[in-house]
């Protein structure tokens, strides 16, 4: 005779497991809920066909998801322990309830503060705006810093969780913490300070004289700023420093500074002045050379080996252009004196008298 089974399906909706039914449920709603705000989210975007609301549907379909889901184990932790946290610990579901939904708040403004801040960079770059779009990441760091502020107030509002009490109690300990953070505040408005002020960009070769730092800006960051010198290390540069120190951007240079002593045995001596003349003939009439600007050459020193310096500002300010430039002009000038019946020489030995 065959044995009874122990097990009935019908079991499963009895008092001690109830649970099961109600679980399947959960995942079921959040199952379709989840498909329908997918749904939906596209269907507007497609409908309304706006940038901003492909920002807006982007930055809260994750935090969404993120939030059906996590009350679903909410509820699941509960029902598996009886409703303990429900009826037995009301205050704390209050508070894992309405914590989960300000983080999923904050996480949804801070996603959207990301897309509108890298679409407008996107266009600024778009429209040759380059130092208004490098602005745009100083303002992200302080809207970051704004949205965690406000996050923190709703979850103080929300949750009941009191942190200025908690920060008192801290005592002597938040005394140290201030004081500790303050190299970290200074860096962080710093930073926020380079963004604003804009005395360099991303790209833009910098140099600081005082701490013999010469590079490549690589990225700004909260605390410190990455330059890239020649040698390929790379150097972190606490943002305060930058309030404090002289600091040079070459890459802003407006011109380049032709300045070039040469050494030249003519004879006779009277013969310095056709030279003089012919070389200022030839860097007037030079399109790289900005007359605006004081340029010219003159006598230096007279002697079996005269001293003249040629002088003058050139209208390049690539580093690799103004290099092609100088030798050109230097042999221009080379033929020049050769032209006049001179030759243009090595520096005479220094002597040192003891």
């Amino acid at each position: 005779m065959l044995c009874p089974l122990s097990w009935n399906p019908i079991n499963l909706i009895d008092g001690e497991s109830h649970w099961i039914i109600w679980e399947m449920a959960y995942i079921i709603i959040a199952l379709f809920v989840s498909k329908f705000l997918s749904l939906a989210l596209d269907r507007l975007a497609t409908r309304i066909n706006a940038p901003s609301f492909g920002l807006f549907a982007d930055a809260v379909y994750r935090p969404a998801i993120y939030l059906i889901w996590f009350l679903v184990a909410l509820h699941s932790i509960d029902l598996v322990t009886d409703e303990f946290l429900s009826q037995g610990k009301p205050k704390a579901w209050i508070t894992l309830v309405n914590g989960g939904v300000v983080l999923a708040l904050g996480w949804f403004l801070l996603r959207l503060k990301d897309n509108v801040i890298a679409h407008t960079i996107e266009m600024r770059t778009s429209e040759g705006k380059i130092a208004e779009a490098h602005s745009m990441q100083g303002i992200s760091k302080l809207f970051t810093a704004v949205i965690g502020i406000i996050t923190l107030v709703l979850l103080n509002d929300f949750t009941g969780m009191n942190f200025t009490t908690l920060l008192a109690v801290g005592g002597v300990g938040g005394l140290a913490l201030a004081f500790a953070s303050q190299e970290i505040v200074s860096n962080f408005f710093g930073g926020f300070m380079i963004h604003m002020t804009r005395p360099f960009l991303i790209g833009e070769e910098v140099s600081l004289p005082s701490m013999n730092i010469s590079g490549i800006v690589e990225e700004i960051g909260w605390y410190q700023t990455r330059i890239r010198p020649r040698s390929k290390e790379a150097v972190y540069v606490p943002n305060s420093l930058f309030s404090k120190a002289l600091l040079i951007n070459k890459t802003r240079i407006t011109h380049r500074l032709f300045d070039e002593s040469l050494y030249i045995e003519i004879e006779p001596l009277s013969k310095l002045t056709r030279v003089l003349q012919d070389i200022d003939t030839f860097i007037a009439s030079h399109p790289q050379f900005d007359l605006t600007e004081w340029t010219g050459s003159r006598i230096e020193s007279v002697g079996p080996i005269s001293l003249i310096i040629v002088n003058g500002h050139t209208r390049t300010t690539s580093a690799q252009e103004f290099y092609r430039l100088r030798g050109e002009v230097l042999l221009q000038i080379a033929a020049i004196v050769t032209a006049c019946g001179g030759t243009v020489v090595r520096p005479p030995p220094t002597v040192i008298h003891s």
